[in-house]
């Protein structure tokens, strides 16, 4: 696991950067790099991602009513002008399950703005805001499903 902290190096690692290491991430005070790829998505992208197979109208619902079926998909399809107001945050990241430092960094990334972690939210940023109240039993069972997901084939069929 790779994690640079200013002025200690021997840091006790956190809950994140230990689910960083098992996802095959490297935090870098702050940042995600995946795979050795900048991590980073605007907010169409991260739309895409975490609406899954709801209606636009159910994903307004899912927000709390606003913003509405048709705002969200032009927030989905289009390149905003402006940066959203603080209740389209706050209710993109409820509806979308993610937290609102996610949906902020999205839309930075979609004014073109350099946010200073690699370009925008990583995947791990999309994990609901309960993953940070995770057991470390729960954290354990999440690392030894992914670690199975990224096992080689081989591995796999012997485990079964």
């Amino acid at each position: 696991m790779d994690v640079v902290e200013q002025g200690n190096s021997s840091a006790v690692p956190s809950r994140q950067q230990i689910m960083a290491s098992s996802l095959g991430c490297r935090l870098f005070a702050g940042d995600v790099v995946l795979g050795g790829h900048t991590a980073g998505m605007n907010l169409a992208e991260l739309m895409a991602r975490t609406k899954g197979d709801r209606t636009y109208e159910q994903l307004s619902r899912d927000c709390g009513g606003t913003p509405s079926a048709q705002r969200l998909q032009q927030i989905a399809t289009t390149t905003p002008q402006k940066f959203p107001d603080v209740e389209t945050l706050n209710a993109l990241a409820r509806g979308l399950h993610v937290q609102v430092k996610t949906v902020v960094l999205a839309a930075a990334v979609s004014l073109g703005l350099d946010v200073g972690v690699n370009g925008g939210p990583g995947w791990l940023e999309l994990l609901p805001p309960a993953a940070a109240n995770l057991t470390d039993v729960q954290v354990d069972a999440v690392r030894t499903v992914i670690q199975a997901m990224n096992a080689p084939a081989a591995e796999v069929a012997s485990v079964s």
